[in-house]
């Protein structure tokens, strides 16, 4: 089981949601943390909340990869070790495949996306090099799992965050490097991520469910301490809520037996 405890840990998307959660779960458990997000003035309350010493804190957009790689350098200054990674960041953008614009499309993917590859492409080399046991958490969603129409980007950049984060277990166990990875997929948990979503003047219908489903979720909180826990115990598939596996399991018996999906609204909103 892998402990967490007295390490360093690194979160994207820190300033809200889950991420601000899962920096204070990583402090509840006496880590140092370096927190990076986009939002500066939110950022500002977390360097309050835990001092300084304890708490490195950078604006980020982790669609620049220079600046992840210079953030990933503030923290190996800082600290000198990373214990875990926590790929966090992300948005939310509703709209059809052809009404969201291509510049969106490239926005959305490139933040929940790439994002996680370049945190990835920084800060694993150093720890590889280091020959310590450490982890990876990237962030997905129940949206990298099952499609929903009118979340084109979203859905797309979250199935990839899925299988980039199959594919990197796959190398660090063919490198038997002490280094495990979890993907987590949230169902709906209770942030403001689609409140503050993006939307086509045809889907803004779509994250107001959206936001009706997950203000009724699970907390922030209670979503971190189950990725913490999971984590520490070494799983991969990390579900906060696991009765979403039906839907997966209906997709792959459709596979088998109808010859073309068939969308189910589901009874609330993705959580991330």
């Amino acid at each position: 089981m892998m402990q967490f405890d007295g390490g360093v840990a690194v979160v994207t998307g820190a300033a809200s949601g889950i991420g601000r959660a899962l920096v204070r779960e990583a402090a509840r458990r006496g880590m140092s943390i370096a927190a990076a997000d986009i939002d500066a003035s939110h950022l500002a309350t977390l360097a309050g909340e835990f001092g300084p010493d304890r708490c490195l804190t950078a604006t980020v957009d982790v669609s620049n990869e220079d600046r992840v790689n210079q953030f990933a350098d503030e923290v190996w200054a800082r600290f000198g070790r990373v214990d875990l990674l926590c790929n966090n960041a992300g948005v939310l953008h509703a709209g059809g495949v052809c009404e969201t614009s291509s510049e969106r499309w490239r926005q959305v993917v490139e933040i929940n996306l790439f994002g996680v590859l370049y945190g990835v492409r920084a800060f694993l080399p150093p720890m590889l090099r280091r020959g310590m046991a450490a982890h990876i958490i990237n962030t997905a969603s129940s949206a990298g799992l099952t499609a929903t129409p009118l979340l084109g980007p979203y859905t797309v950049s979250k199935y990839g965050v899925v299988a980039l984060s199959e594919t990197l277990l796959f190398e660090l166990q063919a490198m038997q490097a002490p280094i495990g990875v979890s993907v987590v997929c949230p169902g709906a948990v209770a942030t403001q991520v689609a409140r503050n979503a993006s939307a086509t003047p045809g889907a803004t219908q779509v994250t107001e469910w959206l936001h009706s489903g997950v203000a009724q979720g699970m907390t922030a909180t209670r979503c971190a301490e189950i990725i913490f826990e999971q984590a520490a115990a070494g799983r991969f598939w990390i579900f906060t809520h696991p009765e979403m596996l039906a839907e997966v399991d209906a997709r792959t018996q459709g596979m088998h037996e109808a010859p073309a999906p068939i969308y189910v609204p589901p009874a609330g909103g993705s959580g991330r």
